[in-house]
């Protein structure tokens, strides 16, 4: 789903929010949310109670005392940022590894491995960017992935 900012779809509008309305009318097992807009240091700590979350956000643009990061050219845009919420009835505490991503690929990918019955799973939520940085970033989480 791309959310086109976490924070809007987080805003409760009698009572609930599109986040949880869309939880609730479709109950997945696992969401993957792409476009968050987040940076590392506003990662939410719950994203909703029922679910655990793996994010990937864009590096912060200066240090926690305010000296400048220098950045990739993708790294300044708005957009990207991508979460996975993996219900806890899936046990996502004991059976789900975060599989860490490279520091180019922050906030473009997370990916997670799920411990089945039937052996392990990857699953891959990747945001895409349109324009210039998309060949890019498809070469390397394919390169990652591989």
């Amino acid at each position: 789903w791309n959310l086109q900012s976490l924070r809007l779809k987080r805003i409760e509008v009698e009572g609930e929010s599109q986040l949880s309305q869309v939880i609730q009318e479709t109950k997945p097992d696992i969401l993957f949310l792409q476009e968050t807009c987040l940076r590392a240091r506003r990662e939410p700590r719950m994203v909703h109670r029922e679910y655990k979350h793996f994010c990937s956000s864009m590096p912060d643009r200066q240090t926690r005392t305010g000296k400048p990061v220098q950045l990739q050219d993708r790294h300044l845009v708005r957009g990207a940022g991508v979460l996975t919420l993996v219900h806890r009835s899936l046990g996502p505490d004991r059976t789900v590894t975060r599989v860490q991503e490279p520091a180019a690929l922050r906030g473009y990918v997370v990916a997670i491995r799920a411990h089945t019955g039937r052996g392990a799973i990857l699953l891959a939520n990747v945001y895409l960017p349109p324009g210039n940085h998309r060949a890019e970033v498809m070469t390397e989480i394919g390169d990652w992935l591989a």
